[in-house]
């Protein structure tokens, strides 16, 4: 049987803190443990100045780590003081914080095994616990962390979506490019879903923003444009989004041209479609012959995927200006094949050229972004979908935010 002491020194109670009596109960299994403190003065919550004992609150109580598997509370009646210059007051305990009903031992524990188990059914398998409370644990741990991040210098942002569900319901995620972590999590797809973003920044570290990288989605361009200084020349538009919009029309090329191959008793194109998504450098070595053989053939397909490959060599342009004539270049080319998917992505690049040759001023991509993707992946797997864009936010918040999660006393200033 553990002694007083040897609980105590489990429990770490802080100074002046003691057991004064412990309780046992088998049927469910628990283990109540009441608290007195042993001193007449304590700090003010609001100046830190000493002072006298004025009352007690009625006795609270609070959820602590299991003890041999017995899920163990902690009772304590609080002292309130009388501050001369702030009133009657009541103190801050040093093992809960403010309105909460368990321990900052069990709220870090939860944090870690949430962490650990990626979905809040298999922390609350571990613990013990009700899915309502390991959420209300994760939401606080999310405000937490976001009151601590500090206003530090964000210079390369990236803006990107992702669906919540289907029917096209979809939220907005802001990420830090260069610390790899995500910034914040919007409703929508909007214009004032990023608005909303912007507007929590201060205008001097919208300021401080040298590149954002995003897609051609109109209204994350408009956003950006109002809030941003000097945006037209820092918004960089993902290459790997405009290297998508070409490989989707070199496929639609594909599929129109194999369908009037198959009706005139033509293979050719059979078994060729994941052939044309590769890049040159990338295609495996056993396919080599056969797609030079159709390359160097009159195949529409071939001058598509031909389209294509040029388009790559945008990105090793080392200036604007050359950017600029090379993309031109490449569009009068892309239009005099005749085919309209083909046609479609150079109108694309055209009208968004400024931004798509900004890679030259600074090669940024949301390729740094991929790895937070397949988190995000993951955890709407493991969670099913999420019903609320609140409640994906706080799962990405936590689990991709880079926020300090976990709960620690809070200290307050000194009297003047």
């Amino acid at each position: 049987m553990l002694t007083t002491d040897a609980l105590t020194k489990l429990l770490k109670l802080p100074k002046h803190w003691s057991i004064e009596r412990t309780e046992i109960r088998m049927s469910p299994d628990e283990a109540h443990i009441w608290l007195v403190h042993d001193r007449g003065h304590f700090p003010c919550p609001t100046c830190l100045c000493l002072c006298a004992v004025h009352d007690h609150t009625s006795e609270r109580m609070w959820r602590h780590l299991d003890l041999w598997k017995a899920q163990t509370f902690l009772h304590a009646r609080l002292p309130r003081i009388q501050c001369p210059d702030h009133g009657v007051a009541q103190i801050t305990v040093p093992w809960a914080t403010p309105f909460l009903n368990m321990t900052m031992d069990l709220e870090r524990e939860v944090i870690s095994q949430v962490l650990a188990c990626k979905t809040v059914s298999g922390a609350c398998g571990v613990l013990g616990m009700g899915w309502d409370q390991v959420r209300g644990v994760m939401m606080r741990a999310v405000e937490r962390g976001m009151a601590r991040r500090a206003d530090d210098d964000v210079t390369y942002i990236g803006v990107d979506e992702k669906a919540l569900l289907k029917r096209h319901r979809y939220v907005t995620l802001v990420y830090d490019l260069e610390r790899k972590l995500v910034l914040d999590v919007m409703p929508e797809r909007t214009e004032e879903s990023l608005l909303s973003f912007y507007r929590t920044w201060k205008p001097a570290r919208l300021e401080n923003i040298k590149m954002i990288t995003m897609d051609m989605w109109g209204p994350y361009k408009t956003a950006t444009l109002k809030m941003v200084p000097l945006a037209w020349d820092k918004i960089v538009h993902d290459r790997f989004h405009v290297a998508q919009h070409m490989g989707k029309a070199v496929d639609r090329v594909r599929i129109d041209e194999h369908r009037g191959l198959m009706e005139a008793s033509d293979n050719t194109l059979k078994g060729t479609k994941h052939w044309w998504l590769y890049g040159q450098e990338n295609l495996p070595r056993h396919l080599l012959a056969d797609l030079a053989n159709l390359v160097a053939s009159d195949l529409q397909t071939a001058k598509a995927w031909t389209v294509k490959e040029h388009l790559r060599h945008l990105w090793a342009m080392t200036s604007v200006d050359t950017a600029r004539d090379y993309a031109t270049a490449w569009a009068r080319v892309a239009k005099d094949t005749g085919l309209k998917p083909v046609i479609a992505v150079a109108d694309l690049v055209l009208n968004h050229l400024d931004q798509i040759i900004n890679f030259a001023r600074n090669p940024v991509t949301n390729a740094g972004a991929e790895g937070i993707n397949s988190i995000v992946m993951t955890l709407q797997r493991a969670a099913r979908g999420y019903r609320t864009w609140q409640t994906f936010r706080m799962a990405i918040l936590f689990y991709c935010g880079g926020l300090a999660l976990y709960p620690t006393l809070p200290r307050s200033a000194p009297c003047a």
